[in-house]
């Protein structure tokens, strides 16, 4: 019998620690959640003011829903501007060099000067 009183202890023992890790799960992805919405950064005259990447880049939210930009960082314009020219480079982009010979010589000449702006010690 006293076998079987440990085997239930234990039986319950892992059925609360389930319902702990569930409710843990749970509170670890509401906080996930959470953390992805927009944060408020100033509200005055009607407008809100919203930044979705913690405060490099500022939106004013009008009242009809669309969206206005305030302020942006340095470094969120140079995430911007990599973004733009991410298709500068690649296999099309290799095509395109080999298909204008002028795109071709410029490009070259663009990879001389960066290194030796960049390697230059």
């Amino acid at each position: 019998m006293a076998t079987v009183v440990g085997v239930e202890r234990i039986a319950r023992s892992i059925i609360r620690r389930r319902e702990k890790s569930k409710i843990n799960r749970m509170a670890k992805t509401k906080n996930k959640k959470f953390r992805r919405k927009n944060r408020l950064v100033k509200q005055s005259r009607g407008s809100v003011f919203v930044s979705p990447d913690n405060g490099e880049t500022i939106y004013e939210q009008l009242p009809n829903g669309d969206r206005k930009m305030v302020e942006q960082t340095p470094l969120a314009k140079d995430t911007e501007q990599a973004m733009y020219e991410h298709e500068m480079v690649g296999v099309e982009a290799i095509r395109l060099r080999r298909k204008y010979p002028a795109l071709k010589k410029a490009w070259e000449q663009y990879k001389t000067i960066w290194k030796l702006v960049a390697y230059s010690d």
